[in-house]
């Protein structure tokens, strides 16, 4: 389980950072596939990816090769989450803004003169 969302994942994170030679020091087309290849048939279905790794190859190989691949794809797409699952993921989720917000929710001006803040 995905924390407490419901959505059924591998147990294991496949990590892609090092799919294609868009780094230099990363596997090849080949090996990136078999390694893919041998996750899926595992039962693998939660894969790290980033259009950063290997500028942009990870995505480019692990895109889309089989019509088997693309219905397991948009499986994804039909996940329900309730109102409650929902809830809870906003609040997990949510990002601390820090500064500046946190220093002009302090500060509630009411006007601004000659480039000075006059604070209510």
């Amino acid at each position: 389980m995905l924390g407490n969302s419901g959505l059924k994942v591998s147990p294991l994170c496949l990590g892609t950072m090092t799919f294609g030679t868009g780094a230099g020091w990363s596997a090849d087309e080949a090996t990136s596939k078999a390694i893919f290849d041998n996750y899926l048939e595992q039962g693998g279905n939660f894969v790290d990816t980033a259009v950063s790794y290997t500028n942009g190859m990870s995505e480019t190989l692990l895109g889309v090769r089989t019509s088997k691949q693309l219905l397991t794809n948009l499986e994804a797409l039909t996940v329900e989450l309730s109102p409650e699952q929902l809830q809870e993921l906003d609040q997990i989720s949510a990002i601390e803004p820090g500064f500046p917000h946190d220093f002009l929710a302090l500060v509630r001006s009411s006007a601004i003169d000659g480039g000075t803040v006059m604070t209510a």
